[in-house]
């Protein structure tokens, strides 16, 4: 599956894998770390993107580009 794709997925509310990018139950992982997860209706997004490899940060992107903007809350 597309890494775009797994970020769709997970907006929706489902379980999804692709390249070092997953979702699963309601969070949202780029490698082992966690990137996101829902909180209530609302995604918690973790900002501490400067820590993250080139790869992490398009898995960041893919995922703010595509969320609904009312929906999400960032945190870090």
């Amino acid at each position: 599956m597309k890494n775009s794709e797994v970020a769709i997925n997970f907006i929706q509310g489902r379980d999804a894998k692709g390249s070092n990018f997953k979702s699963q139950g309601g969070k949202l992982y780029s490698y082992s770390s966690l990137l996101a997860e829902w909180r209530g209706g609302t995604i918690i997004v973790y900002n501490d993107i400067a820590n993250y490899s080139n790869t992490s940060k398009r898995h960041w992107y893919y995922l703010r580009t595509e969320a609904p903007k009312n929906r999400i809350k960032i945190e870090g």
